[in-house]
């Protein structure tokens, strides 16, 4: 088994990306940034867990784990978020984030992406898959508890819902732990 850590993600689009932009200037969160093309700070990019971090087997490539992703297929999903919450006391703070409404279907992905890579892959925390999944798009990590009333105001007033279709998965690799920093590897269309 290799040292290095995948995750696959589903990444809002532009629109809903410059929106969650607009919150964090507008309350003066600052989180990190990248200006590789292709590279996500998971901390700046509206995203959501498909397959929490992994590790490849001994035995398998990366190669292995983008040939098994090309057999998935699986239709576009309808993602809406219309609530607000906070994770507390996670390794990165409070996390304010957007909980994705009726992630039936994203669920159904979760389990076909983690039953077709259960042979190639070692996931890093089991116990956070399935009995632990909560679909949500992270907005801002760190989140004092003093600004956390506020924010939620205004998001619930101004951004909420947020709806689009998740039409791609995508597979990205670490390659900065210490900044968060994953590059994309591949990306997997939907039907």
């Amino acid at each position: 088994m290799e040292n290095i850590k995948y995750t696959i993600v589903g990444i809002a689009p532009i629109p809903v990306q410059k929106l969650l932009q607009g919150v964090r200037g507008k309350f003066s969160l600052t989180l990190g940034k990248t200006s590789e093309p292709n590279n996500y700070v998971l901390k700046d990019t509206a995203h959501f867990a498909i397959k929490r971090s992994f590790y490849i087997k001994k035995g398998f490539s990366e190669i292995d784990i983008i040939n098994k992703i090309k057999e998935i297929s699986f239709k576009k999903i309808d993602i809406i978020c219309s609530t607000a919450g906070i994770f507390t006391n996670s390794k990165y703070g409070n996390i304010l984030f957007a909980k994705i409404d009726d992630y039936n279907d994203l669920l159904g992905l979760h389990d076909k992406v983690t039953i077709f890579l259960d042979k190639l892959t070692e996931t890093i925390n089991p116990e956070m898959e399935r009995e632990k999944y909560i679909p949500h798009i992270s907005l801002a990590y760190n989140l004092s508890s003093d600004n956390f009333n506020p924010i939620k105001k205004y998001i619930d007033d101004s951004i909420l819902p947020i709806k689009f279709n998740l039409d791609k998965i995508v597979l990205l690799k670490d390659f900065d732990l210490e900044k968060d920093e994953r590059k994309t590897v591949y990306e997997h269309f939907l039907a």
